[in-house]
């Protein structure tokens, strides 16, 4: 697979996503604790809280959202204008 280049869909920043912050990146954004892992602060809809828009903190974000690449998730519930655009990265 060539390596992706994010759009501007921010799907991997929306909803119920959980994503565990690697250890470089602990105590560098807002962050919560649980079962002795540490995740990415979510709004009261469940975004991310960093995610104005798109990301305010794109060109210093965490190393796990780096790596997020939406191609491996094509079969949870995304939507499906954002399975084509992926799909078109293979």
């Amino acid at each position: 697979m060539k390596p992706l280049e994010c759009g501007s869909c921010s799907e991997c920043c929306k909803g119920p996503r959980e994503l565990e912050l690697l250890p470089e990146d602990h105590g560098k954004y807002f962050e919560y604790h649980e079962e002795g892992k540490v995740f990415l602060m979510r709004k009261a809809n469940e975004d991310c809280i960093y995610l104005e828009g798109g990301c305010s903190i794109y060109a210093d974000r965490p190393e796990t959202c780096r790596r997020f690449d939406c191609r491996e998730h094509l079969d949870e519930a995304i939507p499906e204008r954002v399975k084509i655009e992926a799909l078109k990265r293979l």
